[in-house]
């Protein structure tokens, strides 16, 4: 098998188990017999540069003008493949952690959040390796995080969308805090002594912020669906955190709701669904601010 031969077989291994998970994810589906295989390479290899896929050679009339002119086009082509192949690399990467963290959080259902004592230690490790992905990313997948959706730039969708993952790792890993401190009336003020606990908890809430801030978005790419029920849901953990009334949370939350629900206004007329989405977010967001009117009294 030629090298070339050996690489596509690579990446049509690696994207295919990296589509199926995500589907799985999504869909209660059966794990394929693709999991099982013990598949000798961890990351499919590199492509060739481009230059030496073309066979470009200087021309023997010594034309150094167009041979410039195509080196520079070859160069071009080569930081965009190469951006594209962090990413690539990086998707792949981020998808195992987040396996593992699906597999430790989600086997059972959310009953077993409930011995938040066990699960510390736990979701600590994995703070700990998604932080230093997050850091050691090299330069062409990092992103200005202080980018609101308003200012999305195309040009950088796949350092945001490897942002955005890493982003999405983090709730899938903090959820089972909220979901604890929301519910746990009678013992959270105790248990908030523990700091790793409040820091998981504090940093869960600060996923859900982020989410409905910089995944609101006007911008249509492939994701987009993903985002419009992140944003959602980001809302609805924020909406409950403050029902709760066990956290303290920034005092801007109902005007990032409200956002999220002119963004569905925005989309709802290509998806009937949104149009339910939204009005329960009106209906929730309107109970709420005359809740909390009632107790200023």
């Amino acid at each position: 098998m030629s090298t070339t031969q050996r690489r596509l077989e690579q990446c049509l291994y690696w994207s295919c188990f990296k589509s199926e998970c995500e589907m799985r994810v999504e869909l209660s589906l059966p794990q394929t017999t693709i999991a099982d295989v013990e598949y000798p390479h961890m990351f499919p290899s590199p492509p060739s540069r481009p230059s030496e896929e073309s066979g470009l050679r200087q021309s023997d009339d010594g034309d150094a003008l167009s041979f410039g002119w195509h080196m520079y086009q070859y160069s071009n082509k080569a930081q965009s493949e190469e951006k594209s192949w962090y990413y690539y690399l990086t998707e792949f990467a981020l998808r195992r952690i987040s396996n593992r963290i699906l597999n430790t959080f989600y086997r059972q259902d959310h009953t077993s959040w409930w011995d938040v004592s066990r699960l510390i230690p736990i979701a600590k490790e994995f703070e700990a390796q998604i932080s230093v992905w997050s850091n050691n990313l090299p330069p062409a997948m990092q992103y200005d995080n202080h980018i609101t959706g308003e200012d999305f730039s195309p040009s950088r969708e796949l350092s945001w969308a490897t942002w955005n993952r890493l982003l999405e790792m983090k709730t899938w890993l903090y959820q089972p805090f909220l979901y604890y401190a929301i519910h746990n009336n009678t013992q959270l003020p105790d248990l908030l002594e523990n700091s790793a606990l409040r820091s998981l908890i504090e940093a869960g809430m600060d996923c859900a912020l982020k989410t409905v801030e910089h995944r609101t978005l006007r911008h249509r790419h492939h994701g987009l669906w993903f985002d419009i029920r992140a944003i959602v849901t980001a809302s609805l953990t924020v909406m409950a955190m403050v029902k709760s009334g066990n956290v303290k949370i920034d005092e801007q939350w109902d005007g990032r709701i409200l956002s999220v629900i002119r963004t569905l206004a925005f989309w709802e007329d290509e998806s009937p669904d949104l149009v339910k989405t939204k009005k329960v977010l009106e209906e929730l967001l309107l109970e709420m601010r005359s809740t909390m009117r009632r107790r200023s009294y």
